[in-house]
């Protein structure tokens, strides 16, 4: 009896638990769609430029989706438009989908006034939504270095190293070492070999992105002429040209006619012609095409990420209330309170009640003070802070006639950091002349290029310069 109320009381412990993990997720999930409206309800002002109308009612179409404009926003006082700016006309203004409407109510009779309003959109960056699709090119022939192909799809997006090795999706000479650069426009894919003036003989196959489409009917109806058009409504709609032969047309009545149809698309008109006959046709026809779907917000840059890194300053001299050190990384940053108790994170005194202000001078120096003592500290003071992700360069920047030297940096990166003093003696890290005094003046243009200044003399130097520096990504 006793193990199985045990049992009972463990299982109404874990059930327990597992409703409050759950409680927690479902608040974080709210927490996280609450955060997302606020985004999305985010807006900033837009000026439409409606203009003059000899009708009492005049509609423009900026094309600009979740716009909104108030009732009386073409009202004295309120429009925006420069002439006529204390006329008492008034307007009532109102919104027909993507339609900026405005209409005359003190007259009926319309307006010369060059009217501009001032709306709301959504401040909301707005992208299509791509899909992953592969692509096959083939082999070339002996003699050409290069070959496209058309596609079946609009606004298809390669990477121009997709071609290379371990990230062309082939399965036929996987390892080979063959570089190729690719480029699109439009439908056409075309892949180059960079290793060679010559051909391939691989069944070339790369992955590229194009945008997301969804199925749409659409209704055509029966037709008196050989020729019918239908509005969409679908802005880039496609539809194969044989969409309305039999077996692929999607009307039930007279599905297995022999009609044949030539389907074409300009915009969002889609326009059926009859080809085995000059008349025109009873059926009621209806096709399936495909139209991109609506666009969706961007993704926000998020912040790069940063890793924990102990900053050591040690004990103080007895007199001194203050010690600074200098890290050797870029960019680190830590808490004004990071050496008070309970946050530093060295092992002796750290129960200790002294109090400390960090601060940072620089882009290395680190210093804390002293707040509850005028005198130093006795305790190996090591503070917990954070850095931003970076990796070690080692820029090649050689010898030089002149005296100042610029060598580009390749490779992307976010940022790009070098010491001042890093070509200094014991600093830089070339192999020959280590030990000479030649002292230099490092400086960055730019995150992709590295310079060079001799201070010490007004003329060039002959060691393999070389520096250590710090890349940001």
């Amino acid at each position: 009896k006793k193990w199985a109320a045990a049992r009972r009381a463990a299982r109404i412990r874990a059930a327990k638990r597992a409703a409050a993990a759950r409680k927690r997720a479902r608040a974080a999930a709210r927490r996280a769609l609450a955060l997302r409206r606020a985004w999305l309800a985010r807006r900033v002002t837009q000026k439409i430029f409606i203009g003059d109308s000899r009708a009492n009612t005049k509609c423009i179409n900026p094309n600009i989706k979740g716009l909104h404009c108030n009732k009386d926003s073409g009202n004295r006082g309120i429009r925006i438009n420069h002439d006529h700016r204390k006329a008492g006309d008034k307007f009532k203004v109102y919104m027909k989908k993507t339609l900026v409407c405005a209409q005359r109510i003190d007259s009926r009779h319309g307006w010369g006034m060059r009217l501009r309003i001032k709306c709301t959109k959504p401040n909301i960056k707005l992208t299509e939504p791509y899909e992953s699709v592969k692509v096959r090119i083939g082999s070339s022939r002996r003699r050409h270095n290069e070959r496209c192909v058309k596609v079946d799809y609009d606004n298809i997006r390669c990477k121009v190293n997709a071609g290379d090795k371990g990230k062309r999706t082939n399965h036929d000479w996987r390892h080979a070492n063959d570089r190729f650069h690719v480029r699109f426009h439009k439908r056409w894919v075309c892949a180059r070999r960079l290793d060679s003036k010559g051909g391939w003989g691989m069944n070339l196959q790369i992955r590229c992105k194009r945008p997301k489409m969804r199925n749409h009917r659409l209704y055509i109806g029966p037709s008196g002429g050989n020729r019918k058009c239908s509005d969409s409504g679908r802005y880039r709609i496609m539809c194969k040209v044989d969409a309305g032969n039999r077996y692929k047309r999607k009307n039930r009545d007279h599905w297995n006619a022999g009609d044949r149809f030539r389907i074409t698309t300009s915009g969002g008109r889609v326009c059926a012609r009859r080809l085995d006959s000059r008349g025109g046709w009873g059926m009621r026809l209806e096709i399936n095409c495909k139209s991109p779907r609506r666009l969706i917000p961007a993704r926000r840059a998020g912040r790069p990420p940063r890793y924990w890194h102990h900053v050591y300053i040690g004990e103080s001299r007895r007199r001194s209330n203050t010690r600074c050190v200098r890290d050797k990384y870029y960019g680190v940053k830590c808490a004004s309170d990071a050496g008070n108790r309970g946050r530093r994170v060295n092992r002796d005194w750290w129960n200790a009640n002294d109090r400390f202000h960090i601060s940072k001078s620089g882009h290395h120096r680190i210093c804390a003070k002293r707040l509850d003592s005028r005198g130093g500290w006795g305790m190996r003071l090591k503070l917990l802070c954070t850095r931003p992700r970076m990796k070690w360069i080692h820029p090649w920047i050689g010898k030089s006639h002149g005296r100042t030297k610029c060598v580009r940096v390749s490779g992307r990166r976010k940022e790009l950091y070098c010491r001042s003093d890093a070509g200094n003696k014991y600093i830089r890290i070339n192999g020959d002349h280590r030990h000479a005094n030649d002292r230099f003046h490092i400086y960055l243009p730019n995150s992709n290029k590295v310079c060079a200044r001799r201070d010490d003399a007004h003329h060039g130097w002959g060691m393999h310069l070389r520096i250590k520096c710090q890349s940001l990504y």
